[in-house]
């Protein structure tokens, strides 16, 4: 990756992957690492990962979905400049749901069947902690966003909603339902990198809703068929006379460092198998983010089986993979 190559000073090797990309097909995916000011459109194509445009409404009261909803400063601003960063800045109301998030182009969808999951790396830059919740849409409209138990979904469905909490330390954990539902809680696993979080949710095994029409668990979601993914950032702290309803958020910022969806190790061409319990060669190892694992042996770097890591000996850099 370009801010890879930079930060290791290996601009004249031959190490180079693109920042942002697309593949519609099985085993499908999509990834941007902002840095390119422009939003990323396949050539000769429709394709591209294009975010939602802004939304502004400074309205005292607004009504949507026949609920109406006092106080409703709504403010969601994005900028990308091409630093590597898409960072907003956000107000919403008490009780309101509002995504932020991206597509593939009108009508476009791509097939995360292999994969079911979304990576996310991100900063919390304000003074409070943020609750992200995290969906998918298919081609029928239908939304998944839960990997809930029929217990929770025919009662509290949203206490196993795909969400996780980052503190203004950018410090990670797990939304309330998320952690204490048995069986649930590994559907999100995050950790703090450096100044920022990278969360990888994985969808499968969740229920789906049509929220058009209202219908859940009756609908199926098509993983073949994904056409957008949400994120949704609430105040983690909720009314507690109005139970699930959320409390407002006013002027809060954060940034987005990587956005992936599907089989993201397919994006890397020329990977290696590689035993992690025999290799006694020595390397300094880095994840695809370019974030620093650690320098020693392969075989004694507790290096994760299935995963892409880019090693540098002392003769040649490389990206290889763990066998499983």
């Amino acid at each position: 990756m370009k801010k890879l190559i930079l930060s290791l000073g290996l601009a004249s090797l031959a190490l180079s992957v693109s920042a942002q990309g697309i593949k519609a097909s099985a085993p499908g995916y999509a990834w941007d690492e902002f840095n390119s000011k422009a939003e990323f459109a396949e050539a000769g194509s429709t394709y591209g990962i294009f975010f939602y445009k802004d939304s502004l409404n400074t309205a005292a009261t607004y009504t949507k979905n026949k609920i109406d909803y006092t106080n409703g400063k709504i403010s969601i601003v994005k900028t990308r400049t091409g630093n590597g960063l898409l960072s907003y800045t956000l107000s919403t109301p008490y009780n309101a749901f509002i995504p932020t998030g991206f597509s593939f182009g009108k009508g476009n969808t791509i097939d995360i069947s292999s994969s079911k999951t979304v990576s996310l790396k991100l900063t919390n830059q304000s003074d409070s902690s943020l609750y992200f919740r995290v969906a998918l849409k298919d081609i029928n409209g239908n939304m998944i966003d839960s990997k809930g138990t029929e217990a929770h979904r025919s009662g509290n469905w949203y206490m196993d909603e795909l969400g996780f909490i980052v503190s203004p330390t950018n410090d990670f954990s797990y939304n309330r339902g998320i952690e204490v539902a048995a069986g649930v809680k590994g559907a999100v696993t995050g950790a703090k990198v450096s100044d920022s979080v990278f969360v990888t949710v994985n969808f499968a095994g969740g229920y789906a809703t049509n929220y058009s029409t209202h219908v859940a668990d009756s609908v199926s979601f098509d993983f073949t068929k994904v056409s957008e993914v949400q994120i949704t950032v609430l105040n983690p702290n909720q009314v507690s006379t109005d139970g699930y309803n959320r409390k407002d958020l006013n002027d809060i910022s954060y940034a987005l460092s990587f956005v992936g969806i599907g089989d993201i190790s397919a994006l890397v061409a020329g990977i290696e198998n590689v035993n992690s319990s025999s290799s006694e060669e020595t390397v300094s190892a880095y994840d695809m983010l370019g974030n620093f694992v650690g320098t020693g042996k392969i075989k004694e770097l507790g290096l994760e089986s299935g995963k892409v890591y880019i090693v540098k000996s002392s003769s040649q850099t490389r990206k290889i993979v763990m066998a499983k």
